[in-house]
């Protein structure tokens, strides 16, 4: 029985590849990671005449690398990334998800330990391996960009950190003075508004919905499912101001919440091996964010008089919690739901409500942001089902859209609306996982995609403005603009969105170490050498303090 297990091996592995280039319909992928996969086994083989305890450990040690990428392919859509590494401490985010991640490891995780021993290659033919790794290493150098195969990303990924840590020293050799020099602003140029808005109204306060996870597409009114699975935010979508076109500039949320509202890039993100914001301690995060850039809540609340608030659905949490009075707001709303339970989509919509009625009796204006969990990649409903009930992403999006309906129609009702702006976007796209861009045929790439930008207050003018690829940079300024705040000290990278002649930023979309630039509704890839990445990668080292 022993000498078969080498050739179950090999041929586990060998079907395992099939199975999941074919079930995603990538050909390219099946050819060169089946050459990678044979390569890994002649390789280790020939080894073994010499060395068998080297050569098995080798075959181990390839396989984990080879398998690891191709499992996160078929599962994600795309190969280990550097984002992926730094968000790895919230795989407890993955929900029911997990599960099934966990059991599909095991029999891979089993059959990776089995031996192997010498292949039909001759000993003294180390030419052919030779020249089959010199030519994988080839593809890689030459189009480091394009992963085709698990040991293109792989070295591909190395590649590009090299570059970035090269091009970001360079960039930490400037002097912080000099670096917020470049980026200070005396004030917000005003753009050209015409939507409706009654000037003696002001100050108006501000809703900002930031949901979690939502791409545009997700909504009805931008796909063509007729599944009538958001008619509330069609309804929504119908009465408002909206801009189309719109495109996230970072993710994952750690960067998309506080990027949107300083109107800024930030390196760090979340959770970063021990380095992200999310695993540090109050005191270390505070001396990191202790930066000279300013965001829209702290120009509301200390140059017009606004309170302010975060509604937060993780208050057990004392990294997040800490981090978010980094954005300096008045106070963390969370309800009475249990210190350490995180808020289902239809609590947090209570908590809002709450609070809404709670500063409109102050009787001064207010600026809530409001941040929901329930869409999170790997969450399902706890409460409603769409249909059936067996996709998870028709479920959550279809509760969310019924407590925000819930909640609208309650603050409509209680004439919130007649002073307040509601604006309604996401932190980020959605994440592409196989089985969203199954669900809604979506052909997005990466993590950035068009997102939903509804402004809405009673008596707005309902009109389409195209923002023809410009991203969440320009939110801040874009509500400043609306509010008639304009002459302050500021270091926002984004445009008001009624002006017409934007920052290139704002066509910029970044994460950590992947640039890409938006031209008309396509994306590619920015090389580090880049002028307006280099200049990123100046204003990261202003960003957050190392």
């Amino acid at each position: 029985m022993k000498k078969w297990l080498p050739l179950f091996k090999l041929s586990f592995f060998v079907l395992m590849t099939i199975f999941i280039c074919v079930s995603i319909g990538n050909w390219i992928m099946l050819l060169f990671s089946l050459a990678e996969c044979l390569l890994i086994f002649a390789g280790c083989s020939m080894l073994y005449y010499k060395a068998p305890k080297w050569a098995y450990a080798l075959n181990v040690i390839c396989l984990f690398v080879y398998a690891a990428q191709l499992f996160v392919y078929y599962f994600s859509g795309e190969f280990i990334s550097k984002l992926m590494l730094e968000n790895v401490n919230m795989i407890s985010n993955l929900g029911n998800e997990l599960i099934i991640y966990i059991l599909t490891c095991i029999p891979i995780t089993a059959v990776l330990f089995f031996p192997i021993n010498q292949g039909v290659i001759p000993k003294n033919k180390w030419w052919v391996v030779a020249l089959a790794v010199a030519g994988m290493l080839l593809l890689t150098v030459c189009k480091p960009m394009q992963p085709v195969s698990p040991y293109t990303a792989a070295i591909g990924g190395a590649v590009r950190n090299l570059k970035a840590n090269y091009y970001q020293s360079l960039a930490a050799s400037y002097e912080q003075e000099e670096l917020y020099s470049l980026f200070y602003k005396k004030d917000i140029p005003a753009g050209a508004i015409n939507v409706g808005i009654n000037p003696d109204k002001q100050p108006m306060s501000v809703i900002l919905m930031l949901t979690e996870g939502l791409s545009a597409e997700v909504l009805d009114v931008y796909n063509n499912h007729g599944r009538n699975l958001t008619p509330h935010l069609d309804t929504l979508y119908a009465k408002s101001l909206v801009f189309d076109n719109y495109y996230n500039h970072t993710a994952a949320t750690f960067r998309g919440v506080r990027g949107q509202l300083y109107s800024s890039y930030q390196y760090q993100g979340g959770y970063q091996g021990g380095a992200g914001l999310g695993e540090l301690d109050a005191d270390t995060q505070r001396k990191m964010l202790a930066t000279k850039l300013v965001s829209i809540v702290d120009i509301l609340k200390n140059k017009a008089g606004y309170n302010t608030c975060y509604i937060n659905p993780e208050p057990g949490d004392k990294n997040v919690v800490s981090y978010l009075y980094s954005l300096g707001v008045d106070t963390l709303a969370s309800g009475h739901y249990g210190h350490n339970k995180a808020r289902t989509d239809k609590q947090i919509f209570e908590v809002l409500k709450n609070t809404v009625r709670y500063y409109k009796n102050q009787q001064e204006p207010f600026f809530i942001v409001c941040y929901n969990l329930g869409t999170h990649h790997g969450f399902d409903s706890p409460d409603l089902k769409y249909g059936d009930g067996s996709n998870s992403y028709l479920n959550k999006f279809y509760n969310y859209d019924a407590a925000f309906g819930d909640f609208f129609t309650e603050m409509s009702q209680e004439g919130v609306f007649d002073n307040t702006l509601l604006v309604f976007s996401a932190d980020h796209a959605t994440y592409p996982s196989p089985e969203y861009k199954a669900t809604f045929a979506s052909s997005q790439w990466g993590f950035i995609n068009k997102i939903p930008l509804f402004i809405y207050t009673d008596g707005i003018v309902p009109q389409k403005i195209d923002a023809e690829g410009r991203n969440s940079l320009d939110l801040a300024p874009t509500l400043l603009d609306i509010l008639d705040v304009h002459k302050v000290d500021n270091y926002f990278l984004g445009t008001s969105l009624f002006r017409s002649n934007p920052m290139p930023y704002s066509r910029i979309c970044a994460l950590g170490d992947v640039f890409l630039s938006i031209t008309d509704g396509s994306l590619a890839i920015l090389d580090d050498g880049n002028e307006w990445v280099n200049r990123i990668r100046q204003y990261y080292e202003i960003s957050v303090i190392k």
